[in-house]
Formats: structure tokens, C-alpha cells, sequence
């Protein structure tokens, strides 16, 4: 079975960094229960065995398309894997950052970042489960596991990670996705407002992209030793600030009060400084015939300026009244800001999980907390904000945005402890 990728997913080709978290667990690991449980998904979505058939990953011109496999043909031991590292202990770590070198530097594949050219002759997985455990555990007590599980961003969004990793839990039911995509009925227009259209298929802003990227490499090299954003910021959200601004807003307008989501990407949008922003969105629910059990990548953003962020209340408008997933600081009508020949230009995005994920349990193991892994390596301006859950009804962010944690850690942001009073997480 051929699947045809739609054009926004084309377009993500080069953008091969997955999708990955690690959800952290005390107990002894149930590797035949999540091997079962595996097998039974693959099974019923055998896309995620598939691979990208394309004969040259950098040629443009020719579509990349899913080869979904036989069921016959799948081998469950090629998608999870157990791994053992003497290095690796989780719960007497509260730091994420040490966490999350500590699973890179043991674990270095779970995160390898698909080949961009001739992907088709190797094949590469798109989709991967490991289980890794301490070398050594002394009793069983000590015993504790993690769940990494890693998607292609190429094939999949938010939303399919989070229902497939779901449906690991032996408590819920095992769904068939649909790979199919829904290419003719997503026009243009639904996905992104025409001046954002009319910006990113311009020639001279990836022109002038370039340009001002270049700069800030030669610029992040010379100030900071590095031309990359590569160094991840974790960092919990301040509760009493959210509530704040909730009731603050729902004041002012009862009718639309403003989310979580709102007042985090009006804050990281300001505080990122970035010359464009945006917000992703899940198009699933907002367009006709988009369902849940969609498989695929049906995200798109909304871009802001500077004066669309400047309140969260302006940032719920373009998502609660027409015209809808529009800009509305200087007008869903105004044209984009362009981007200055030979200046430094930034652009920020924020994504937001927290929403798309429920807990899984094993019986006899006891949840601990989650943590995103996945491994930026872009230039200084381009900055990212991923909003989750790392425990229950506890909002953390990984962000390569440096100067923004510097400039809210002890106001907006506060330090991410993932071991202090440990509750049942939601990942």
C-alpha cells in the first residue's frame, strides 16, 4: 500500500528530528506486556512499520510517499528494544538537563535523526519503542524503567503520537488509524490565512531567511562559541501566573475567556523577541471531515507580529471568532511584516501537548513523571517553546530560548524538580 503525503508533510522532509518523550516509571518493567502491546498496535496500524520511498530525499520535484507494509512482513523485534545502562537512574535525579544527556549519550539511536537522502534505499524506522532500565538494581525497590517512544515529525503530530502512545496502556483499547490522507478537502486557505501564504511561498523571505540566519550563526559564534540553539531550558510555569492571567482576562471579557495555551504563547512570543511567531494548531475538529482517528501530520500555525501577542485575549480571538485562525493585533487583513535584507530576524513557535496526552498505567508500577527528548540543533534564530506535562496538573517547557528563561526564571518560570512531592504524572 503507497499512501500520498500531503503537501504540508512534503514540505517537512526536511525537518527529520522526531517526535520523542520518555515517560519514567518505579516498578519492574513490563517488557512482555509492552512488547504485546506493540505488536497489537502494529498490527492494526501497520503504517507505522512503513518507510518513505523516495529515491533522493533532497529532490524537491518528486513526491514522497508512505510504503505501508504487509502485517506479515512486520517483525515486532525490529520496533522495541531493551536497553540497559549503568549510567542511567532516574529517580534520585532532579535535574531534566542531566536526565536528558544522561538518555542521549546512553541512547544515542532513539533519537537519530532520519537520513535526508536516498531514504528509500535504507528504509529507515519511523517509529520505535524502548524500554531502558538501570544495569543494576540492588532490590526491588530500586527498580525503575522508561518508556521512549520515538515518531517521525514527517508522518505524524501531535495528536497521532499521543493516541498511539496510549494506546500502550493494557487498559484501553487498541484503535486502527486511518493513513490515508485527506489531501483533496485540506485547501490552502483552511491551513494558513493568504498572507502567510503569499509570505512563506515567496522566494525572496527564505532568500532573506537565509541571510539573516547566516548572520546570527556568524553572531551566536562569536558571543556565545556556538552557532546553534542545541542547549534545551526546562523549566516549570509558574501556576499563580496562569491563574492570574486567567482571571484577569476573564474579566475583562467573560464571553472568551482565554486557555493555558494563550497566556503561555503570548508570554513566550514577547519574551522570544522574534520578528515572526506562531502558534501550531490541530486542524482535526476545526475542519469538516477531520477526525480523530486521522493518522498523519494535520497541524498548521497561525503567524503573529509583535502586536498580535501582546495580550493573550488577542491570541484567543483567532481561534474563538471568525475570521478564524487569523492574526488579530493590527487585523486578520494587514499584510505580514517583511523580512529586512541584512538584519538579524527571528522567528518563534510555540507547540503545546499538554492537551493531546493522558497517563498510561502498568499494574504494580507507579507513573513518575515525563519528559520531552527531542534534540534541536537550529540556528539562534529560530526559537522553540514545547509546552507538557510533566506531572500531573504540572506545565513544564523545553525551550532553546536561553535569554527568555534568563530574563522570567523566579517570576514567569521556576525550576523544573522532577523528584520533589512525585504524584501520578500526565504525560
Amino acid at each position: 500500500m503507497i499512501v500520498q503525503l500531503r503537501e504540508m508533510e512534503q514540505r517537512s522532509r526536511f525537518a527529520a528530528t522526531p517526535i520523542v518523550s520518555a515517560t519514567f516509571f518505579r516498578g519492574e518493567a513490563p517488557v512482555a506486556v509492552i512488547r504485546s502491546r506493540v505488536g497489537e498496535i502494529l498490527l492494526a496500524n501497520p503504517w507505522l512499520a512503513g518507510h518513505l520511498e523516495h529515491v533522493n530525499f533532497a529532490d524537491t520535484s518528486t513526491p514522497v510517499n508512505l510504503h505501508v507494509p504487509d502485517v506479515n512482513n512486520i517483525n515486532i523485534d525490529d520496533y522495541v528494544t531493551v536497553a540497559a545502562s549503568d549510567t542511567i537512574s532516574f529517580s534520585s535525579i532532579d535535574d531534566p538537563k542531566t536526565i536528558f544527556d544522561k538518555v542521549h549519550s546512553e541512547l544515542p539511536h532513539i533519537c537519530k535523526e532520519l537520513p535526508r537522502r536516498r531514504l528509500a534505499a535504507e528504509k529507515s524506522r519511523l517509529f520505535n519503542i524502548t524500554i531502558a532500565v538501570p544495569a543494576s538494581s540492588t532490590s526491588n525497590d530500586a527498580l525503575e524503567f522508561a518508556l521512549i517512544m520515538s515518531m517521525s515529525h514527517i508522518i505524524a503530530d501531535g495528536h497521532t503520537y499521543g493516541a498511539v502512545f496510549m494506546m500502550i496502556d493494557p487498559t484501553r483499547p487498541i484503535v486502527a488509524m486511518d493513513p490515508v490522507r485527506a489531501v483533496k478537502i485540506l485547501q490552502p486557505a483552511l491551513e494558513l490565512a493568504p498572507d502567510a501564504l503569499v509570505v512563506l511561498n515567496s522566494v525572496s523571505f527564505w532568500l532573506r531567511f537565509a541571510v539573516s540566519t547566516a548572520i546570527h550563526f556568524v553572531w551566536s559564534l562569536v558571543v556565545r562559541g556556538r552557532g546553534i540553539q542545541s542547549v534545551p531550558q526546562f523549566r516549570r510555569v509558574n501556576a499563580e501566573f496562569i491563574c492570574e492571567q486567567k482571571k484577569l482576562y476573564k474579566e475583562q471579557q467573560p464571553a472568551s475567556p482565554v486557555s493555558t495555551n494563550d497566556v503561555i504563547a503570548s508570554w513566550f512570543l514577547r519574551a522570544a523577541n522574534a520578528t515572526l511567531g506562531s502558534v501550531t494548531v490541530n486542524l482535526r475538529g476545526r475542519v469538516r471531515s477531520l477526525g480523530s482517528l486521522l493518522a498523519g501530520n494535520y497541524s498548521t500555525s497561525i503567524l503573529f507580529e509583535a502586536a498580535d501577542v501582546v495580550t493573550p485575549a488577542l491570541i484567543r480571538k483567532a481561534f474563538s471568532s471568525p475570521p478564524y485562525l487569523r492574526r488579530r493585533g493590527l487585523g486578520p487583513d494587514a499584510p505580514l511584516i517583511k523580512v529586512p535584507w541584512f538584519r538579524r530576524f527571528s522567528y518563534a513557535l510555540v507547540t503545546n501537548v499538554s492537551t493531546l496526552y493522558e497517563e498510561i498505567r502498568f499494574e504494580n508500577c507507579e507513573l513518575l513523571f515525563n519528559l520531552p527528548l527531542m534534540k534541536w540543533s537550529t540556528p539562534n534564530n529560530l526559537k522553540l517553546c514545547f509546552v507538557f506535562y510533566y506531572k500531573k496538573n504540572e506545565i513544564g517547557i523545553m525551550t532553546n530560548d536561553e535569554d527568555a528563561v534568563a530574563a522570567y526564571d523566579g517570576s514567569v518560570l521556576e525550576p523544573l524538580e522532577l523528584n520533589s512531592e512525585i504524584k501520578i504524572a500526565v504525560l
